[in-house]
């Protein structure tokens, strides 16, 4: 278990970002964006936020699987360029402002945007 994954004094949150292995939808008007097929979770919760500005997610909980060693899915379409046009994508229909590069990742080069919403709460 990663103990900097939970935060045991905040289980929940409602304006962060849910991954795709984690989400479940209620009735709905919104969709995944077919243009974004390998950042379709991200967008997701930015359209959540955007139109109703709240998510509910579980901070305690989290799954152990290696994406990217898994066969068939989006993992046959990973590789760095289309990490690349994908993040730029997301970056793209929602500003730089929302959609940052993670200059921080301990792999140097990080696809996985960070995602500063501006919306205030826990």
């Amino acid at each position: 278990p990663d103990p900097g994954t939970y935060r045991e004094y905040r289980p929940f949150s409602f304006v962060a970002y849910i991954g795709s292995p984690f989400s479940g939808h209620c009735k709905t008007d919104l969709f995944y964006d077919e243009r974004l097929p390998l950042k379709e979770d991200y967008d997701l919760s930015l359209q959540h936020l955007y139109k109703h500005k709240k998510v509910l997610r579980l901070n305690g909980y989290h799954y152990f699987v290696e994406q990217a060693a898994q066969g068939g899915g989006c993992a046959t379409a990973r590789n760095s360029t289309s990490e690349l046009e994908q993040f730029e994508g997301l970056e793209k229909k929602w500003g730089r402002s929302i959609v940052k590069r993670d200059n921080y990742s301990k792999r140097g080069v990080d696809f996985n945007p960070v995602l500063k919403f501006p919306l205030k709460g826990v």
